[in-house]
Formats: structure tokens, sequence, C-alpha cells
């Protein structure tokens, strides 16, 4: 059994079977405080897990280690915290989950010029089950495996590999983390982005804008 950086013991190796968050590196992967392998200009690679991504983010896109230390921060799992949204037997009486649309008014009111507006793009629904959720584009090259995949056609090229996620409260709901995408997250038409790293409390209804056109409208059921 290994501890996933979020507190949960698990059989595999290499993704939690709990939560999914990726498992720490093997022995002999670079330790926690030791300098990073070298990297391009442009990139820089986690001492903790190895992976090679972007330069220019303060925490690693995979596994949340400190880039400049390689150390985790400390993380109290999910389940311990209070969750008033409960019935007696301990199960949840609320869901929450999202909905991605291509918004055409999001789209005019940002003016990217060289991005044309999709048209006939079906809304597609997602869950919001686990302690982190997150939101971005497949990359088979830096280990990155969003929950919340847009790399599908039509495809929005504003969109970060790891752009942002959905971070569980300890009081059941969710909040929205900007993790340094290159264009940011704004939520309920807000005219700038929100603060990177800084989590941003989202309701029933709430809208999260990233990309050129994507809106993420958040649902309690």
């Amino acid at each position: 059994m290994s501890t996933c950086p979020n507190g949960h013991e698990s059989t595999a190796d290499d993704w939690c079977d709990v939560c999914g968050n990726r498992m720490p590196a093997p022995l002999d992967a670079p330790k926690a405080g030791e300098p990073a392998p070298a990297a391009g200009d442009d990139e820089v690679t986690c001492a903790h897990c190895g992976i090679t991504q972007e330069a220019g983010h303060r925490f690693c896109e995979v596994c949340g280690a400190d880039l400049a230390t390689g150390t985790v921060p400390a993380v109290v799992p999910t389940a311990a915290a209070p969750r008033p949204d409960t019935a007696p037997t301990g199960r949840s009486t609320v869901r929450w989950e999202v909905g991605v649309a291509a918004d055409r008014a999001y789209f005019e009111r940002l003016g990217v010029e060289g991005v044309d507006f999709p048209t006939g793009v079906a809304i597609r629904s997602f869950p919001l089950a686990d302690a982190t959720v997150l939101v971005g584009r497949r990359s088979a090259r830096h280990g990155i495996e969003p929950d919340i995949d847009l790399s599908g056609a039509p495809e929005d090229p504003g969109v970060s590999r790891a752009h942002c996620s959905f971070v569980r409260q300890p009081d059941g709901a969710y909040a929205v983390v900007d993790g340094g995408s290159t264009n940011g997250t704004r939520l309920n038409e807000a005219e700038d982005p929100i603060p990177v790293d800084v989590p941003q409390p989202v309701a029933d209804g709430d809208r999260v804008h990233v990309g050129a056109w994507t809106t993420i409208t958040v649902r309690r059921r």
C-alpha cells in the first residue's frame, strides 16, 4: 500500500485508486529538495513526481508539489472534514455537477482575434464527485489526464492543459482554483481573471469562464 498526496491508502502505485491523484514518484526519482533535472528554458521538471511541464507555475500541475522545493503541502483528507449536507446514514444528500457549453456571449465579450466560434456544440455534463476535479486538456507527454477533458473537438485553443480545478471545501461545496493558466479563469462575467492559486467559492448557478469561448456552469442537485 502507498499513500497519495491527499492521504489515501492506495493499492495502485501510479494513480490513487481512491481520489485519482498521481502517486509519489518511486524511490529512484528525485527526492524533495533536490535540484530538478535540466529542462528547456520554457519548461521545468518537478522534483517530486518527475513530470516536465511549462515554466512559470509555482506548483506542479500533476502532483501539486512546490516546484522550487519539491515538497508537497500537507493536505487533510477531505473525508475527515465536516459535511453538513448529509443524511443520518452519513450519505451525502447533495450532488454537484457542471455543464460545459460554448458561450457566444462570453466569446464576443472577450473579443479574441483569429478564433472562430463553434456552432452546434452540445452541452456536456460532468459530476463533481472527487476532492479535486481538474479541468484542462489531455496531454500524454506531460502525463495530464483532466477529469473534465476539453481536448475533444471542437477544441477551445485558449484552454491550458491543467487550466483550473474544482476543489471540495469543508462544508461539502466547491471552490474553483486557477492553477496558473495562460489565459486565466473568470467567474460570473467578471472582467478580470481570478487570482492564481487562490480558491474562489462557487455556488449553484455560478459560471466559470475559461479559454476563448467555454463556460462551465455549476449545478447543485
